[in-house]
């Protein structure tokens, strides 16, 4: 009997230890305690991303890598002045990424872009077959 209540006990124990190490990694921006990720590491990785699709010019990955900064900090402080209407943030989230298309459109060919718009669209596909959110 008192076997049984020791591992009731310690099998308790495990799934609060467990509940609470998820509870805190949400907390710290869920990267293993890295906290959220910096709008320069953002706007870097997507570059590089870009690249590889677009096959940027140096001068292109320069301009385009701008362009990132400065909405991956305009993201930023969309997600901080969180006011909690969803769908507020979620029309001034579709208004900024028409915004980062219009000025993204300007700074490559249009074989780029269609290169670009291909690789979103297949994103999307994905998302839409793994159940993901339909963007």
């Amino acid at each position: 009997m008192r076997t049984k209540s020791l591992v009731a006990f310690l099998f308790s124990f495990l799934l609060v230890t467990i509940a609470v190490e998820q509870a805190d990694a949400q907390r710290r921006g869920g990267r293993g305690g890295q906290g959220p990720i910096e709008p320069e590491e953002i706007a870097k990785n997507r570059t590089e991303q870009m690249h590889e699709i677009m096959t940027l010019t140096d001068a292109q990955k320069e301009k385009v890598s701008e362009l990132n900064l400065a909405y991956a900090k305009k993201m930023q402080d969309l997600r901080t002045g969180r006011s909690g209407d969803r769908r507020q943030a979620g029309q001034a989230l579709r208004t900024m990424n028409e915004e980062w298309d219009k000025e993204l459109k300007a700074l490559v060919s249009e074989a780029q872009w269609e290169k670009w718009t291909a690789h979103i669209q297949e994103q999307r596909q994905n998302r839409r077959r793994r159940g993901g959110p339909n963007n």
